[in-house]
C-alpha cells in the first residue's frame, strides 16, 4: 500500500510537469510544433495533455508492477 501511495505521487506530481514542458516548448510562437493544438488557448490543452500523460504513467508504473511480481 505504501508503495502505490508513492506511485500515486509520483504521477500526480510529474504529469502536469510533462504537460507544462509540451506547451512551453512545442507552442514556439513561430513555428509551433505542437501545430492546431496550440490555437485552443493554454488550459484545455494543459488539461488534455495532463489527462494523457497520467494515464500514460499510470500503465507503465501499472506494467512495471507486474512485471516486478511475477
Amino acid at each position: 500500500m505504501p508503495r502505490l501511495v508513492i506511485y500515486v505521487l509520483i504521477i500526480l506530481h510529474v504529469a502536469p510537469g510533462i504537460a507544462f514542458t509540451l506547451l512551453a516548448f512545442g507552442c514556439n510562437p513561430y513555428v509551433p510544433s505542437l501545430g492546431g493544438f496550440c490555437g485552443q488557448g493554454l488550459l484545455l490543452p494543459f488539461m488534455q495533455i495532463t489527462l494523457i500523460a497520467t494515464l500514460a504513467l499510470a500503465g507503465v508504473f501499472a506494467l512495471f508492477e507486474r512485471l516486478r511480481t511475477r
